[in-house]
């Protein structure tokens, strides 16, 4: 009989930065980020899970894919020792920046509500079909129900994403690869998303 010994190796706080910048990223899973950024998804994995160590090589380009910097990937000492910071996926948007057709248009999406207009400026929610520049209407008044997509602010970042309770006192909000979680203790829902227009 044969016995086969391999050494599994630990993760180290390099694979938890690389699978903490994908996450904040908006993938839900490794192999997502793998085929959106055209990695091998079986190598892409074996750098988060621990398997293989994160080649400097490829630590950049995760870098710069997910929006964190090198240093801070690797561990390095240094600049860039704060995690990643969300960037903010929509700016508000005052009727003086609008078209007419667009002010009549979204005017009528806004008939009876307490509403924001904020326009899509980043792809996070590309998958779920918001995309930079479309514009969302957000009723604040509204009450988030499971699955909504929701404007949010987390660290007094502007955010959408969708609103998944956990149970009476929590929730999390994922991105369009989810579950993306954003901590709901320095989260605050400003409103539900009612509409979205591409004019």
């Amino acid at each position: 009989m044969t016995q086969v010994h391999f050494k599994v190796r630990a993760l180290d706080e390099t694979n938890r930065r690389l699978r903490q910048a994908r996450k904040n990223a908006g993938f839900r899973s490794s192999r997502s980020a793998a085929l959106r950024h055209h990695w091998v998804p079986s190598t892409y994995a074996s750098h988060e899970n621990g398997q293989t160590p994160v080649p400097r090589e490829a630590a950049s380009e995760y870098a710069k894919a997910f929006k964190v910097t090198v240093s801070w990937l690797l561990n390095l000492p240094g600049p860039g020792e704060n995690p990643p910071a969300l960037a903010p996926d929509v700016e508000k948007i005052e009727v003086g920046q609008l078209e007419p057709q667009q002010v009549k248009v979204l005017s009528a999406a806004m008939a009876g509500l307490n509403a924001e207009v904020w326009r899509i400026t980043s792809d996070m929610m590309a998958g779920a079909n918001y995309l930079p520049g479309d514009f969302v209407v957000v009723d604040l008044g509204a009450r988030p129900r499971p699955q909504n997509f929701v404007l949010a602010e987390s660290a007094g970042v502007p955010i959408i994403r969708q609103y998944v309770p956990t149970n009476l006192w929590s929730f999390h909000l994922s991105g369009s690869n989810p579950p993306t979680p954003v901590d709901n203790v320095r989260t605050i829902i400003r409103g539900v998303i009612v509409s979205k227009l591409s004019i």
